[in-house]
C-alpha cells in the first residue's frame, strides 16, 4: 500500500503486517525545514520503503526498513531530503 506522509507529525509509525508499504515523503520544495522519522512497527518480513514524491528517496535513494523498529529520520532543506539518522 501507499502511505502519504503528513508532516504535521514528527514521527510516522508504519505497519507492513498486511503487505509491503511505501511511505512517501512530500516533494522537498514544499516543506523546507521539515523533519520526520518513519519507523516500522510490525515484526513481519514485509518491508516499509521510504520514498520522496517525484524522486527516489532521502539522500537520493529508496530507504528500505525491513526489521521491526527500524527507522529513518530525514530533513528537507527545500531542495532535497537528507538522512539525519538511521536505526
Amino acid at each position: 500500500g501507499l502511505l502519504t506522509i503528513d508532516l504535521r507529525a514528527d514521527v510516522v509509525l508504519a505497519s507492513a503486517f498486511a503487505g509491503a508499504v511505501e511511505a512517501r515523503l512530500p516533494a522537498p520544495g514544499t516543506c523546507a525545514g521539515a523533519q520526520v522519522t518513519v519507523k516500522k512497527t510490525d515484526p513481519s518480513a514485509n518491508p516499509v520503503t521510504v520514498t520522496v514524491a517525484g524522486g527516489n528517496g532521502p539522500d537520493n535513494a529508496v530507504q528500505t526498513l525491513s526489521a521491526q523498529y527500524a527507522a529513518v529520520t530525514a530533513l528537507s532543506n527545500g531542495a532535497a531530503w537528507h538522512i539525519l539518522a538511521r536505526a
